[in-house]
């Protein structure tokens, strides 16, 4: 990713209010569907960032340490899936494309960024819209 399409990308974040978002420091457990999705767009994120050469101590990287890149999109992925958004309902397919758009972003198009946070990762596409919480007993 370019130096634009990084600053864009952090403009974006900053605007949206992702960038910085934490969680409350509730207590979950690893069962939580939200979690696990909040857990594994992180890890895929920070993969790509890696991959695209933007974690590390060289001047004009996005991230000094890959932990750094984790603490900041954990909170991004809490908030973009809030539970208030998710109410702890995933999709699964539709965090499985998620998860694929990630890894295939292109690390110089900021566009291509966009779509991805935007579109293919939005709440509205990732949480499910109703039905019981994945993994939920119905009645």
């Amino acid at each position: 990713m370019s130096k634009l399409g990084t600053t864009a990308m952090l403009l974006l974040c900053a605007a949206l209010g992702l960038a910085g978002a934490r969680g409350c420091g509730g207590v979950t457990t690893p069962t939580d569907p939200r979690i696990a999705a909040r857990d594994q767009a992180t890890k895929a994120t920070c993969d790509k960032y890696m991959a695209c050469g933007l974690i590390g101590a060289d001047a004009g990287t996005t991230y000094q340490t890959y932990d750094s890149c984790t603490t900041t999109w954990r909170g991004n992925w809490e908030n973009q899936w809030s539970i208030a958004k998710c109410q702890g309902k995933i999709d699964q397919p539709s965090l499985t494309t998620c998860l694929g758009r990630i890894a295939g972003t292109d690390c110089t198009s900021i566009l291509d960024v966009l779509n991805t946070l935007l579109n293919t990762c939005s709440a509205a596409n990732v949480c499910s819209a109703g039905g019981p919480v994945d993994g939920a007993a119905t009645d």
